[in-house]
């Protein structure tokens, strides 16, 4: 890519995570989703915005405003974040969108029938957050036809230097992420079966048994999914996508109502990468562990990528919408 000065607006883990990493990195206040028991709630969620909102919306925007008006920024590129689109409108800079979320709203995929309310809230969320972007740059592992070509892209995610320079192995451990405390009853029932969990999400190093629960360290992850015979996740983007890259069968616990993750597991599923389940059902991770062979053979067939052409897509977008004062 082309030099240019970034400033990067982030909150909470993400801010702490890049501002070890960069310069120029200022924290704003974020939405989050309420989640309880591996579910979407999605009045907690709304009356837990609506009270931190006035207050987010306030201090966010002011940040923003502050260093608009100092380094007067000729773009900005949000990664789904809605202050940075919202001063793109008052203060007209151009407003370029990279994630994978718009998948949501600018392509025509399929998906579980049965999901047409998670479907339909999702958009207008999705909708709601990012408002007429010059362009959408979307990532995704898996390609459906565009709504609107002659503005909109996709690309395969955006993989870690670190990702990218492992080296895949089949160990005999399957690599378990999973964030939702109602799951750590059900990693006992994993002590059925005849295999060995390296166990992630629960902030804890302990061996119990055929299970090794480890507290997060990146280097450590790394190594445990370069060397894991499969994983189980939940539907989160990144570490399906890690997964993929690293031809990893995958079995995947989509988040209640989030139909990012639903679709997500669909995907997995229909393109033959693993299977998506609501639960962690331990006679459904067996069945899982025992097609191993089927999975790992079509993802023996997906093509090695890198990050050139959305970088490429990325500096032509920023030379074309960029404002010049």
């Amino acid at each position: 890519t082309k030099k240019y000065d970034v400033y990067i607006f982030s909150s909470e883990r993400a801010y702490e995570f890049l501002s070890e990493k960069f310069d120029n990195v200022f924290e704003i206040g974020g939405f989050n989703t309420v989640y309880e028991n591996n579910v979407v709630r999605t009045k907690k969620t709304f009356f837990k915005a609506l009270k931190a909102n006035p207050t987010n919306l306030k201090e966010g925007y002011n940040v923003l405003y502050k260093e608009y008006k100092r380094i007067k920024p000729n773009i900005i590129i949000s990664d789904f974040e809605n202050y940075s689109s919202m001063l793109s409108k008052l203060m007209n800079i151009p407003l370029i969108s990279l994630d994978n979320i718009h998948m949501l709203t600018q392509c025509e995929y399929d998906y579980p029938p049965n999901h047409r309310i998670d479907m339909l809230t999702a958009k207008a969320v999705t909708k709601s957050y990012i408002l007429r972007p010059k362009r959408h740059i979307i990532t995704s592992f898996f390609y459906p036809p565009l709504k609107h070509p002659h503005m909109t892209a996709l690309y395969p995610p955006v993989l870690r230097e670190e990702i990218m320079k492992l080296t895949p192995e089949e160990g005999d451990h399957v690599l378990v992420y999973q964030t939702a405390e109602s799951s750590l009853n059900l990693m006992e029932e994993l002590k059925k079966l005849d295999h060995e969990f390296i166990i992630y999400g629960f902030h804890k190093d302990e061996v119990d048994e055929n299970l090794t629960y480890r507290s997060f360290n990146e280097d450590q992850i790394y190594e445990d999914m370069r060397t894991a015979k499969a994983i189980i996740v939940n539907g989160g983007f990144t570490m399906i996508s890690e997964a993929i890259y690293l031809k990893k069968p995958i079995y995947s616990t989509p988040a209640h109502k989030n139909f990012e993750q639903i679709l997500n597991g669909f995907y997995v599923e229909k393109l033959g990468f693993g299977e998506t389940h609501e639960s962690l059902d331990v006679e459904k991770i067996e069945s899982f562990l025992n097609n191993l062979n089927k999975y790992q053979e079509n993802l023996n067939k997906v093509e090695p990528w890198d990050n050139t052409e959305i970088l490429k897509d990325l500096d032509l977008s920023i030379e074309k919408y960029a404002r010049l004062d």
